[in-house]
């Protein structure tokens, strides 16, 4: 059946059927095919509608699905999951400083190893971006911090995961203190690269919040949310902000 729906895609695309594309991720889903399978699935997708010359009616007809199409193929959802919606100062005709939101989403993304993301470009006046991110919930809280520095200067949610952090290893450390007391002197070096590595890179966040200024890019505002994790601190799970105003609604 995988290689059947592969073979099909090329021919459904150039049909313009997008409907039956949809259908194909719906059969995907419910008979529980393998994650990379899904994920190879939606990136032949995105190839074949990439080599067509689509029209305005066509890719509006494309935009109905695009969305299901993609929360069926690349949503994990009985693991932690984050999403973000970030509205801008861009109007729909200056693709330079689009394209500079986008280049500074993914080195920031690159920071942190995470399963899977996409961001998904609003065409409103001006943008609005959604962006989608499946990890564990440590990367998911240190990539939240990194996004909010990056993008509003802002480091209460950085601290707050670090706060997360500190809290957890103290309670691994009651639990676990004589493993964490056979800890080598290499793991320990190892810990310490690793802490100058996330010094180093809020760093580089900073500079890309400066980069967005330098280019005229402002951020009306953020709402984030995360998703199935039993972290109690509502700050950290829902929040709203409106970085010119520093205003947070929790």
């Amino acid at each position: 059946a995988f290689e059947t729906i592969k073979e099909g895609i090329p021919f459904v695309v150039r049909l313009r059927e997008f409907r039956l594309l949809r259908y194909f991720s719906i059969l995907m889903q419910l008979n529980q095919f393998e994650y990379c399978q899904k994920k190879e699935v939606y990136v032949l997708i995105n190839s074949e509608i990439a080599k067509c010359s689509l029209s305005t009616e066509e890719y509006r007809n494309w935009s109905l699905y695009i969305s299901e199409i993609r929360d069926n193929l690349l949503n994990q959802k009985d693991k932690p999951y984050l999403t973000l919606e970030i509205s801008t100062n861009i109007p729909n005709n200056e693709y330079v400083k689009l394209a500079k939101v986008i280049e500074v989403f993914e080195s920031v993304i690159k920071f942190v190893s995470i399963d899977t993301h996409y961001i998904e470009i609003r065409h409103n006046s001006p943008f609005e971006f959604f962006v989608s991110i499946f990890s564990n919930i440590d990367n998911i809280f240190k990539i939240l911090g990194y996004l909010y520095m990056a993008f509003a200067g802002y480091d209460f949610f950085y601290n707050k995961f670090l706060s997360y952090k500190k809290a957890r290893l103290d309670n691994e450390k009651e639990e676990l203190e004589i493993e964490i007391l056979k800890q080598t002197i290499k793991e320990k070096e190892a810990k310490e690269r690793s802490k100058k590595n996330s010094s180093e890179d809020f760093k580089n966040c900073r500079d890309y919040f400066e980069l967005l200024k330098k280019h005229g890019v402002v951020i009306n505002h953020i709402t984030h949310n995360i998703y199935n994790n039993e972290y109690v601190d509502m700050s950290i799970q829902h929040s709203t902000i409106t970085p010119d105003l520093g205003d947070q609604t929790f």
